[in-house]
Order: C-alpha cells, then sequence, then structure tokens
C-alpha cells in the first residue's frame, strides 16, 4: 500500500476533508448504526497507523492540505494570465462574425422574398444590408439579379448583373462571373437585343470557350440568326462539356429540326426520352420536355417533373402551374385543373394562360359565357396569346358557328406562334364552311400524316376538294372511305354527285336511288338524295354544289386528342 501512491490519492482525500469529522454516539444512533459508526472508526485508525506512517505519504498530505488536490503550478498561471485576453478577444470575434453570418442570410432570405412577391423597391434595401453585414457584393448582386430576372424586371436584373459581373472579374471569382454574364445575355436575347448579348457572351468565352451556359446561349441566339450549323456546333460543344444535361440536346434537336434533318432531330428526342433532368435545366427546357412526354403517352412522369420543379423555388410559377392543369384535363379530371387554374390565378393575376386553362375547363363544364369571359380577359392581358387566340377562335367555331368570326383568331394564333395539332384542321374547318375550299384544301394539307388518315377528317378533305370541283381528288378520297362504309348515305350522295358533274347522269341516279333506299322508312330517307333524284327528273342541273352534297363534317374527329389538348399527336 506504501508503494502504491496514486491508487489511494481517494482516500487521503477523504482523511484530508474528513478526519476531524465528530463520530455519533451510540445514544444518538441506533445498534445497527452504532455497529457501522465503529466500524469506520477502527478502519480510520487503522489506516492512519498503517498509511500515514510512511514518510513520502505524509509528505505529500500535508501538501494537499497546504494547496488542494487541484492546485494550480505557477507556470499554469502564467499561461492563464496570457492566454485567458486572447481566448476572450476570438470568443467575442467569433460570436460577432456568426451573428453578421446569420443577420446577413436573413437579409438575403427576406429580400429575395419581397422580390418574388413583387416588392422590388422594399427588396434593395434589404440587399445592401446584406452586403453591409459581410454577404460577398458580386454574389449577393448575382442572386438579387436573378430573382429580378425570374420576376421579369429586366432593366432592374441587368444593372444588378452587370455589376455583379464586373465584381467577380475584380475578385477573379470566374464561377460567378460566368453565370452573370450568361444570365444578362440571356435576357438580352429575350429582347432580341443580339449584340448586347454577345457582347457579355464573348467575355465568358474568352476566358472559357467551353463554358456550357455560355455556349447554350450562343446557340440560341444562332438559331435566332438562321445559323444552324454554326448553332449546331455550339450545341454540341456544350454537350462535350455536360453530357447529362437535356438543356443542349433539347436545343440541338430544334436546329436539326429548323434545317429539316429529320433523322438527326429524332435521334436527339430519342434520347431525351431515354434520359432524366440533371438538375440544371431551365423552364423552357423542363416544360418542353414536360410536353415530349406528354405527346408520348408518359404524362405521369411529366406530372412528377414539373411538380418537382414547383417546389425547388420560391419563384411563382404559374406557367408551369397551367401546364399541370392541361395535364390534368388529359386524365379528364376536371376539379384538379380548376384548382390548378384558380392558384395560378390567384398569384400571378396578370398571366394570360391562366385565364385561357380556366376557360377551356369552363368550356368542358359547358359553361359557355364564362369560357368567353375568361379568354377574352386572357386577350385583354395579352392580344398576342397564341393560346387565347386559338381558344377564342375554335368556341367561335365549334358552338357559336361564327365562321369569319373563328378564321380571324385562328389566322392570329398561327401567326402568333401556335402550333397544336388542330389549328390546321380547324383552319380548314372554318374556310370550309365560308365555303373558301382552296384555302380549306391548303390548310388540310397541312396536318401531319397521322392525322390525314383518321376517317372523319378524310371526309372533310373530300368534302373540300368536291366543292372546289376537284373531282377526280375527291373521288379517290370517298371511294376509299366508301370501301370501309357501304351502307353510308353521305358517301352514296357525294360519290353520285361527282358521277352527274361528270355527265354520267344514270350512274348518279342509281347511287341516289340507292342513298334514299337504305333507309327502312321512307320518312329516314336521304332528304339530300331525293332533291337530287327530284331536281334530275325536272330536268335542272347542279347550280349550287353546296346545296346539293352533304356539306356537314365533324368538327372533332374521332380517336383524335381533345382539340384543346397539349398533345401533337394522337391518343
Amino acid at each position: 500500500m506504501t508503494d502504491n501512491l496514486d491508487s489511494i490519492q481517494s482516500l487521503l482525500q477523504q482523511v484530508h476533508d474528513g478526519h476531524d469529522a465528530v463520530i455519533p454516539t451510540e445514544a444518538e444512533i441506533s445498534a445497527k448504526e452504532a455497529e457501522e459508526a465503529e466500524r469506520i472508526k477502527n478502519a480510520v485508525l487503522k489506516f492512519k497507523q498503517e498509511v500515514l506512517s510512511d514518510p513520502k505519504i505524509l509528505k505529500r498530505v500535508k501538501k494537499y492540505r497546504r494547496e488542494g488536490i487541484y492546485a494550480i503550478k505557477p507556470w499554469q498561471w502564467t499561461a492563464i494570465i496570457v492566454g485567458a485576453p486572447i481566448f476572450l478577444a476570438m470568443l467575442v470575434y467569433f460570436i460577432h462574425l456568426f451573428s453578421n453570418v446569420t443577420r446577413s442570410n436573413m437579409a438575403m432570405r427576406d429580400g429575395l422574398k419581397l422580390i418574388y412577391s413583387r416588392h422590388p423597391d422594399e427588396a434593395l434595401p434589404l440587399m445592401n444590408k446584406a452586403i453591409e453585414l459581410g454577404s460577398e457584393p458580386a454574389v449577393t448582386f448575382l442572386r438579387f439579379g436573378m430573382a429580378l430576372a425570374d420576376m421579369e424586371y429586366t432593366d432592374s436584373a441587368i444593372q444588378l448583373l452587370d455589376s455583379s459581373m464586373k465584381m467577380a472579374i475584380e475578385k477573379r471569382d470566374m464561377t460567378t462571373m460566368a453565370l452573370a454574364a450568361s444570365k444578362s445575355a440571356e435576357l438580352f436575347l429575350g429582347e432580341k437585343k443580339h449584340e448586347e448579348a454577345l457582347s457579355r457572351l464573348k467575355a465568358v468565352l474568352d476566358l472559357d470557350p467551353r463554358e456550357r451556359n455560355a455556349l447554350l446561349i450562343y446557340g440560341r441566339i444562332l438559331i435566332e440568326q438562321s445559323r444552324y450549323e454554326d448553332a449546331e456546333k455550339a450545341f454540341i460543344a456544350s454537350i462535350e462539356r455536360n453530357p447529362n444535361s437535356l438543356m443542349p440536346r433539347w436545343y440541338l434537336r430544334q436546329a436539326y429540326q429548323l434545317q429539316g434533318k429529320t433523322v438527326e432531330a429524332r435521334e436527339q428526342e430519342d434520347y431525351l426520352l431515354m434520359a432524366r433532368p440533371a438538375g440544371d435545366e431551365n423552364f423552357e427546357t423542363l416544360t418542353g420536355y414536360a410536353e415530349l412526354l406528354v405527346n408520348y403517352g408518359r404524362g405521369d412522369e411529366a406530372e412528377k417533373i414539373l411538380m418537382k420543379l414547383l417546389a425547388s423555388t420560391l419563384k411563382p410559377m404559374p406557367d408551369v402551374m397551367v401546364t399541370l392543369g392541361y395535364l390534368s384535363l388529359e386524365k379528364q379530371d376536371y376539379a384538379a385543373a380548376r384548382t390548378f387554374a384558380d392558384s395560378s390565378i390567384a398569384i400571378a393575376p396578370w398571366f394570360a394562360n391562366s385565364y385561357v386553362l380556366r376557360s377551356v375547363i369552363n368550356y368542358h363544364d359547358g359553361n359557355g359565357r364564362d369560357a368567353i369571359r375568361d379568354v377574352d380577359k386572357a386577350l385583354s392581358l395579352d392580344p398576342l396569346n397564341a393560346y387565347a387566340l386559338y381558344t377564342k377562335g375554335s368556341i367561335l367555331l365549334y358552338d357559336l358557328g361564327m365562321y369569319s368570326e373563328a378564321l380571324r383568331y385562328l389566322y392570329r394564333a398561327e401567326k402568333s406562334g401556335y402550333d397544336g395539332m388542330f389549328l390546321y384542321y380547324n383552319l380548314g374547318a372554318a374556310e370550309y364552311y365560308t365555303k373558301n375550299s382552296k384555302s380549306a384544301i391548303l390548310n388540310y394539307d397541312k396536318l401531319a400524316p397521322f392525322m390525314k388518315g383518321n376517317i372523319d377528317i378524310q371526309y372533310a378533305r373530300a368534302n373540300a376538294y368536291l366543292l372546289d370541283r376537284q373531282l377526280d381528288t375527291a373521288q379517290k378520297i370517298y371511294d376509299k372511305l366508301f370501301s370501309e362504309q357501304t351502307r353510308n348515305v353521305t358517301l352514296m350522295n357525294n360519290i353520285a354527285l361527282i358521277n352527274e358533274l361528270k355527265g354520267d347522269t344514270v350512274a348518279a341516279l342509281n347511287l341516289y336511288w340507292k342513298a334514299s333506299q337504305t333507309a327502312r322508312r321512307l320518312e329516314d330517307a336521304d332528304t339530300v338524295a331525293l332533291k337530287n333524284i327530284a331536281r334530275i327528273i325536272n330536268g335542272e342541273v347542279v347550280n349550287d354544289i353546296w346545296s346539293a352534297m352533304h356539306s356537314e363534317i365533324v368538327m372533332r374527329p374521332r380517336g383524335v386528342a381533345d382539340p384543346f389538348s397539349m398533345k401533337k399527336r394522337m391518343r
């Protein structure tokens, strides 16, 4: 025990703290407690006799009594005296630093929220506050510039982005500089100011000729300048730098399409259909990609992509919500579609397409008056809105029979860039009903091959050719249809009319008679065929083809998507 000094250190402390303690007497405690007290007393006495007789231990006990177990050595006091002020200064510094960082981040966050809630004037003081609190000016200007661009405050956005670009160059922060310059160039591209856009892209590409965002915007400028081969090179270079992104392939596909390179365009389309978003795609690419998925019957995937896009940003995205509304229409979920439309209007009452969507929903619900009201609201906000013009023209055509007025809106929709699959059918139908047969044929001939093969569309085309007295072409189409519908009285009548116009009165009478006899009862007989028979018997010739033919055509061809659908393919 005398050799193992450290092992009895705690006992020494107990002796030091309690050796003079008063031991309770037997009169004050119970018999059991007295026995325990006696045992402890004997143990202490034994300890003093055996341990404290050792000179080394005695020396240490005296030292502990004098200084205590945790006594501080002189050199430790020196370290404390010198180090304490330094520690306190560092503590104050870090508290101040993290406090400023937190306050700066809060100012940044609140400022961005104000921009996205359309209060940019209130947001800019918070931007300056964030910078005063230590936020990097170039990065801060970039973030606020991006937010202003999102909300279409273009001039203010460009000012901040250009300032960010200059500051980043001074700091040699090439990442921030490239982002600011590319976004500024994209805004100028949206305003068709190519020279201003190119000057900013040059600053980036001079430093890094393969910077992917700059190459993408450069390629888009080249497309607008009809320099398609140069645009291809820019997009391919961007793909090499970022092979997983959908953006360069999306725009490369567009360049191929504009040149009529259908094989190459289809190759990129196939890749897009196999790929998944990498996370860096812009809005145009993601919504276009979603539309592509819809056209191939993958609406659920498109919906997931757009819902993820909505959840990823503070930016109000009424355009995404409208697209989701149309996807709900594809599934005939009109309640969900209306929710998207109403929500879009609530967050962005200035966005015309929200009212177009609600107009289409009202039309499907049989509420024509509200449908017209909403589409008129959309046109008051954006007179050149292609979807609004198409929707207004289609409603006038389908329900109101205002063919000339419908044509005016539909042609304006085409001029504004509308490219839905029903556009040319509706134009053809409106021209046909105004008896402009040549214009009707021109529009029908613009239909995609998959639509031309539709029975109802083929019949409408044949009628237009008949009205235009292109008898051989009309008969060729009718004969093909009649081979599949041998009891169709409208086909019989119109084929008979062609025979009559060609001078074969006997063949015409036989078919007119067959058409009238197909009905089981006389009152159900084909009235147009009966009138034609009576006219021939009276020796009268055909003066008005329209009255002698079955002129009715189907407004919504069977087997084809909803005329308001975002699809450009058949179901």
